[in-house]
């Protein structure tokens, strides 16, 4: 038995290798030295020159100096873009930000089937914050390779019961999802100082772990809103039936 579904494991993993393929494809597509090479000067100045512009970067935004250090490459590498002064690859980053949008929509609502529950797909938060750090086109495709090798199989996705998303665990994924990743994104772009759109190109970056964190924080929120009506229900009842029983006394 065990046997039987090793070699299935390995079946799935061997039909699900292109997405390995076109992971490393992403990844040497990225070029990483060029990347750093280009944000290093801006790092090492701590500012952002452009023609016409000259922007002090922020050293210190959550608190954390590994993580800031990390993410404070990733603000010169954007910056071309957020601050506009490449306009052809302005235009196209912002659409790429965006459409991740549903794609993360996507993932999250994935996460809630049934048959999902302790496979790859039940932890969208992990990979999306993971393509923030290493690229997104990079973690994708193993995400995806993952899912067809560990997830569920055909049998287990054609029983409705399984199939099935819990329907309380959607309600404030899209919400949530246009309050820290796609109104963000605009304000990265958008907003009409530089100044401005660095710092929200800092908020951004850990966008997939406010939605995660943000998700379970309103449902803990609803259940507990929820037990308190159940319980004030309750004991208007109960109020009610002994000042009924008091009444015929």
């Amino acid at each position: 038995m065990a046997s039987s579904r090793l070699i299935i494991v390995l079946l799935r993993a061997a039909s699900a290798v292109p997405f390995l393929f076109v992971a490393i494809w992403c990844f040497s597509t990225m070029d990483p030295e060029k990347i750093v090479a280009t944000s290093q000067p801006a790092v090492d100045s701590g500012f952002i020159e452009w023609d016409g512009g000259k922007l002090k970067m922020l050293d210190r935004f959550y608190g954390v100096d590994s993580l800031d250090q990390i993410l404070r490459g990733a603000m010169a590498t954007f910056s071309p873009s957020t601050f506009g002064y490449d306009s052809i690859g302005s235009w196209q980053f912002f659409q790429f930000l965006v459409d991740l949008g549903p794609i993360y929509a996507i993932w999250f609502l994935e996460s809630s089937r049934a048959v999902n529950v302790w496979s790859p797909a039940y932890f969208p938060t992990f990979f999306a914050f993971l393509g923030q750090l290493v690229g997104v086109g990079t973690v994708t495709p193993v995400f995806y390779f993952l899912c067809i090798a560990f997830g569920p199989s055909a049998s287990d996705l054609a029983r409705a019961s399984r199939r099935q998303s819990r329907c309380g665990n959607n309600m404030f994924v899209v919400p949530l999802i246009v309050l820290f990743h796609t109104s963000v994104v605009f304000a990265m772009f958008l907003a009409p100082e530089p100044a401005a759109r660095h710092y929200w190109t800092w908020a951004w970056q850990l966008s997939p772990l406010w939605i995660g964190l943000g998700n379970i924080v309103a449902l803990q929120a609803l259940k507990l809103l929820q037990l308190k009506g159940a319980t004030f229900a309750l004991g208007w009842y109960i109020r009610e039936g002994i000042l009924e029983s008091t009444g015929k006394s």
